[in-house]
């Protein structure tokens, strides 16, 4: 066999096992189409879920062991931020409902957070009683923090794409 036919027939079998893992590994996925209404359906199942499984301090459930019928106690900030930020999302969408149970999600952020010096606020404690932070321009009239008669959580929802901080629809920051 000459050097030419081992090096043909090698080719060839790289570029059928090439074929074969394209067509059957690294297949593109093809998904259904999706209709508008199907996915904010979707979206508010996946809301009604997260609502119907927080805590009322403001916790979310994630890791749930059926066997054990307990949580696990790794629990995740970035993750609860990601889900409080799409809870804010559905209520700039008109989920007004959703406003509350987003700002306990933000609540229990909130009170997690302590400033260290002169760098920003990091979350591990108590958040000093010192009210809202410079930026936020959403306050109830008589200045209380955090905003909480309806008239203010409807006017921030309304006017967070105008505030100064891009924080969410209440425009804490």
């Amino acid at each position: 066999m000459t050097a030419r036919t081992r090096t043909l027939r090698a080719l060839v079998v790289w570029a059928v096992g090439a074929a074969v893992l394209r067509l059957s590994l690294w297949a593109p996925e093809v998904c259904p189409e999706l209709a508008r209404t199907e996915a904010r359906a979707a979206a508010l199942d996946a809301a009604a879920w997260i609502v119907e499984n927080q805590r009322e301090d403001g916790q979310y459930l994630y890791d749930f062991h059926r066997e054990r019928r307990e949580s696990s106690g790794d629990y995740n900030l970035v993750r609860h931020a990601g889900v409080t930020m799409s809870l804010y999302q559905l209520v700039r969408a008109g989920e007004l409902q959703l406003l509350e149970p987003a700002d306990r999600g933000l609540a229990w952020m909130l009170d997690r957070l302590s400033r260290r010096g002169s760098g920003p606020p990091s979350p591990s404690g108590p958040r000093p009683a010192s009210g809202p932070p410079p930026c936020c321009s959403c306050r109830s009239p008589s200045g209380a923090w955090p905003p909480t008669t309806p008239a203010t959580t409807s006017r921030c929802a309304s006017s967070a794409a105008s505030s100064p901080c891009s924080s969410g629809p209440t425009g804490r920051c």
